[in-house]
């Protein structure tokens, strides 16, 4: 009878079992990276919105001539009044023409008033939320002296 050349059933078992081992630590590894990739394209987007959000405020404090706080904050810029409502899962930018909604956590709402009796703010601040990380935003306006007078009267 000849021989006949081939591999034994526990040559196959041995291939079959190392094979099985390298997917299942390739598709983990996988897994692993989608996760992860996940993750910093969140971060990404949260923070592109958190910069987004800072440069409108920075717009709206350097154009406004007036700014309040009434519950909201509020910016007048040449007439027409730009108002930030705070909620605990976003941002809404009112103004006459448009209503911008940031997708935004914030928190702890505070702002200093420049004079008093004039009702102007000169300091805001405001904690961003992003993925159980904390992100301080300030802004500071400074006025002329002539508009503590103009307010005033």
């Amino acid at each position: 009878m000849k021989k006949m050349n081939g591999f034994t059933i526990h040559e196959l078992l041995i291939v079959m079992i190392i094979t099985s081992i390298v997917i299942l630590l390739s598709y983990t590894v996988i897994q692993n990276y989608y996760q992860l990739f996940s993750e910093i394209v969140d971060t990404g987007n949260s923070q592109t919105e958190i910069n987004q959000f800072y440069q409108l405020l920075i717009a709206d404090f350097d154009k406004a001539e007036v700014v309040t706080f009434n519950g909201k904050l509020q910016c007048d810029v040449a007439g027409e009044m730009i108002s930030y409502e705070f909620d605990s899962s976003f941002v809404a930018r009112v103004s006459v023409y448009s209503i911008d909604t940031i997708r935004l956590s914030c928190t702890n709402t505070n702002f200093t008033y420049a004079n008093e009796s004039s009702g102007l703010i000169n300091y805001f601040s405001v904690v961003c939320n992003i993925q159980k990380v904390e992100v301080p935003i300030s802004i500071y306006k400074q006025y002329p002296i002539g508009k503590y007078l103009e307010i005033k009267e």
